[in-house]
């Protein structure tokens, strides 16, 4: 809950008292409702590729192994000169898991991720949360039949996710079937007015490939 004192605070022309600062502003070329994420295993670790509509690199990530406290940097392109934001571990030992999205420019938190660990042992779940930790959606996987029969017999069957903003669903994940790698399709058509920081998308894109999917 918010409480507004009655100072003498400052007004807009409108009479208004200024609205709290938004998040970290969304880098231009991170502002598109679909995206194509590209895993290229390494015998070192993992390097994920994130693509617009137009097949153009927007982001690039190559997570370090051996680490008990994921620390994951997303850079702008692969040559890693600007970074766009990292995902950080907030414990070692926490087997549901929380990660701080950062804006690596204002070094401000965009927002939370965190796994709901048994739930996530049948059916892999995910909370999305604002910078003040307020759950504003969630990531689940597609369905508890497929779940079951992706963790048995069909290990190969491609995982879906839908992605919901209060409570109703804006988006999805989809895992393309390939041999060598893992390319999952993001589309947010339905979150136009990108009530979903993409930027949390496309963190919680990475650990499910990191971390549920292996």
């Amino acid at each position: 809950m918010v409480i507004f004192l009655a100072t003498n605070q400052p007004q807009n022309r409108q009479g208004n008292r200024p609205q709290q600062s938004p998040h970290p502003p969304l880098p231009k070329g991170l502002k598109k409702n679909k995206f194509t994420i590209r895993q290229k295993v390494l015998s070192i670790g993992n390097k994920y590729y994130m693509e617009d509509d137009m097949a153009r690199t927007v982001g690039f990530c190559k997570q370090k192994v051996f680490k008990l406290k994921e620390d994951i940097r997303i850079y702008k392109s692969k040559d890693m000169n600007e970074e766009l934001f990292r995902i950080k571990q907030e414990e070692i030992l926490d087997f549901s898991g929380t990660f701080e999205v950062i804006d690596s420019r204002t070094n401000k938190t965009i927002g939370f991720l965190k796994r709901k660990g048994f739930k996530s042992i049948m059916k892999d779940e995910w909370v999305l949360k604002d910078p003040q930790k307020r759950e504003i959606g969630r990531v689940k996987e597609d369905s508890a039949i497929k779940a079951l029969l992706r963790r048995t017999i069909l290990s190969f069957l491609p995982y879906n996710y839908k992605i919901s903003y209060q409570g109703q669903q804006v988006g999805k994940f989809k895992e393309k079937l390939t041999l060598i790698r893992d390319v999952y399709n993001l589309n947010m058509n339905n979150d136009p007015n990108f009530q979903v920081d993409r930027r949390l998308l496309l963190a919680i894109a990475i650990c499910l490939d990191a971390i549920e999917n292996e």
